[in-house]
């Protein structure tokens, strides 16, 4: 009976041990390269896109229900421009689980706001001062 709650064990910590070590690799390889980039785009950004006020975040909410699918795809447009090469579904899954890891909900209200397209340009600022 030992031997049985021994392999158990074993299949386990495999079954849950070599996807944390994935998407440990994973998030040393594709992610962490590029997010000084990302948080120069937040320092370089006008401050009502780095920081948007509560009002904004409300309809960013209340539009898209989270900021975080839709920065995650905005990062990764930069990131991967032609989104037609490679597992573009399994890479936008990752970075979506990743993305926030490293970046507060503050910082991903940032990226939506600072990264979306306006009409002319990126950010929700611009076409604020434009209308």
């Amino acid at each position: 009976m030992s031997r049985i709650v021994a392999n158990l064990a074993k299949a386990a910590a495999l079954l849950v041990g070599a996807p944390a070590l994935a998407l440990l690799a994973y998030d040393l390889v594709a992610v962490r390269p590029h997010l000084a980039r990302f948080e120069e785009v937040l320092a370089q950004a006008d401050p009502e896109d780095a920081h948007p006020p509560e009002i904004i975040r409300d309809l960013i909410d209340a539009n898209a229900g989270s900021p975080t699918p839709h920065a995650t795809r905005l990062v990764l447009f930069i990131v991967y421009p032609r989104p037609g090469q490679g597992p573009w579904h399994v890479r936008t899954a990752l970075w979506e689980v990743l993305l926030p890891v490293h970046f507060g909900d503050d910082q991903m209200y940032g990226l939506y706001s600072t990264l979306s397209y306006n009409g002319t340009d990126h950010g929700l600022s611009s076409f604020a001062r434009r209308e």
